[in-house]
C-alpha cells in the first residue's frame, strides 16, 4: 500500500507510514490477546481520525501558503510602474527627452 501511494505523489507519506505502522500494531495487541476486536476498531477510528485531521491541516497549510504566494505576486505586479513614455523634443542639432 505505500508503494501504491507513493507512486501517486502523495505529498505526506510519512501519516501512510504512521498508519500502517499503528494498525500492525493494534494487530498484534488484538492477536495476542490485549485488545478486543471492538477495542481494536475502536482504536484504528480513532486513529484514522488523528491522520485524516493531520492531513486536512496540512492541506490548509499548503493552501495558505499558495495564497500568500499569490498575494505577494499580486501586490509585486500592482506595485510595477512602467516607465512612463518619454516625450523627445528636437532642438537645432540637438534632441531634449522628458
Amino acid at each position: 500500500m505505500l508503494e501504491i501511494y507513493a507512486r501517486a505523489g502523495f505529498p505526506y507519506m510519512d501519516l501512510i507510514q504512521l498508519g500502517e505502522a499503528q494498525r500492525v500494531v493494534i494487530a498484534d495487541r488484538q492477536d495476542r490477546g490485549d485488545l478486543t476486536a471492538g477495542e481494536a476498531v475502536a482504536e484504528i477510528e480513532a486513529l484514522s481520525a488523528r491522520i485524516n485531521s493531520d492531513f486536512f491541516s496540512r492541506q490548509g497549510v499548503d493552501q495558505t501558503n499558495q495564497h500568500m504566494r499569490a498575494m505577494q505576486q499580486q501586490q509585486m505586479l500592482q506595485s510595477f510602474q512602467p516607465p512612463r513614455p518619454l516625450t523627445c523634443t528636437r532642438i537645432g542639432a540637438s534632441t531634449v527627452c522628458q
